[in-house]
């Protein structure tokens, strides 16, 4: 591992925010997790489970953003170069955008349990399985920072196939499923959620790949500054 990591990431200074924003992204995979464990309810056909997983995944959400709060007051009475405390909030911010939109997918999936298409519950299942890996990937990327700066790069680029894998997915239920609405004996409100819900998965997965992209930018530059 390069000395500027080691050195970099080794300064106390450094590390109580590092810790907060690894203590941050656990709860953002655990966001992905009880969407994954709403889908599959759903798809059972357990409502009551899924109503469950809903609002574990609002509170776990809730706390994420409670913890991103305390994450920018940390960074704020720091005396962190103002270049290094905007990087650092950046990924706390990109960070809870995954479980914002984890919420989100939650939030319009509850609406629809007992009138969402099988066809969308099946592309959202296979959707949030791999958005759980990704998030999963991001949870690993940022425990790596303090340990393992050199992995993390190695993980942020994992996050981004894993990205591309959820995009190709996506363009599937497009062609397979939004564009077969008008054959289906649905209602306009619940096509627009259906996409909305498509959607909000599939933005969970792209805020995976910004949250790695900011860690990558942190990296670069200190791994190329002379």
């Amino acid at each position: 591992m390069s000395d500027r990591l080691v050195k970099w990431f080794g300064l106390r200074r450094r590390v109580k925010a590092i810790k907060l924003i690894q203590e941050h992204s656990e709860l953002v995979k655990l966001s992905a997790d009880e969407l994954l464990n709403l889908l599959r309810a759903a798809s059972e056909g357990r409502v009551e489970s899924a109503r469950e997983a809903f609002k574990t995944l609002a509170n776990t959400e809730k706390q994420a953003d409670d913890l991103r709060r305390r994450i920018v007051d940390e960074l704020i009475r720091s005396d962190l170069p103002p270049v290094e405390t905007s990087s650092l909030l950046r990924i706390a911010r990109e960070a809870d955008w995954i479980a914002d939109w984890a919420h989100e997918a939650g939030r319009i999936l509850n609406l629809l349990l007992e009138r969402l298409p099988d066809q969308v519950l099946d592309y959202g299942l296979k959707l949030a399985v791999e958005v759980q890996k990704c998030a999963e990937r991001v949870q690993a990327c940022t425990d790596a920072l303090l340990e393992d700066p050199a992995r993390a790069l190695t993980i942020a680029d994992e996050i981004e196939r894993i990205e591309e894998v959820v995009d190709g997915l996506y363009e599937d239920a497009r062609r397979d499923v939004i564009l077969a609405f008008d054959s289906m004996e649905i209602g306009v409100g619940t096509s627009l959620l259906c996409v909305s819900l498509l959607d909000a998965i599939e933005n969970v997965a792209d805020r995976c790949e910004d949250t790695a992209d900011r860690i990558k930018e942190i990296l670069v530059r200190i791994l190329t500054k002379g």
